[in-house]
Order: structure tokens, then sequence, then C-alpha cells
């Protein structure tokens, strides 16, 4: 269990898809935050990284209230996803306006 005080910014970058109620996770550190930053592959195939990632085929429709940039295979951050890409990952921000 989650035994969190109430903090300004929570990050987890490259934690979610690694549990199996990554989501729900996602879902009780908002409540306790004013912004959080995580990062996510971007709709990974199964087995793409290993077994270790229980979390596949992340997209924004997983995280609706999220804000999000891209960073593509050459580490760059896009606006948008670049379909030619194998290696995208997702930042998401979320704010409690």
């Amino acid at each position: 269990t989650l035994k969190l005080q109430q903090h300004d910014t929570i990050i987890a970058f490259e934690v979610i898809e690694h549990l199996d109620n990554g989501l729900e996770i996602v879902k009780k550190l908002q409540q306790h935050c004013k912004r959080l930053l995580i990062s996510v592959p971007y709709n990974e195939p199964v087995g793409f990284w290993g077994e270790h990632h229980k979390l596949h085929g992340l997209t924004e429709k997983d995280l609706p209230d999220f804000q999000y940039e891209f960073i593509n295979q050459d580490g760059y951050i896009k606006p948008q996803i670049d379909k030619e890409d194998e290696f995208n990952l997702m930042l998401c921000r979320w704010d409690n306006a």
C-alpha cells in the first residue's frame, strides 16, 4: 500500500510499465500531488523490452488527463509521435489545476 503525504511534484520515470497495477498507481499518485510527471514506452508490443515490463501498448488513451511529449529513438523531444521510430517514449505531465 502506498502511504503518501501531499507533494508539489511526484516524478516516476520508467516505472509504471514495470507494475501490474501501474495505471492504478498513477491514479493514487494524482491524489497526492499538484503535478505528476511520468514516462512510459509508447505503444510497446508485448515482450519488446522483456518480461520485466508488465504493461504494454500504453498510449494517450491510457492517461487521458495528461499533456504529452515524446522522445524519439534519437533522443529528441517532440510534440508528436514519430511513427517511423520503434523506440518512442511518452512523457506525460498532469497538473491539478
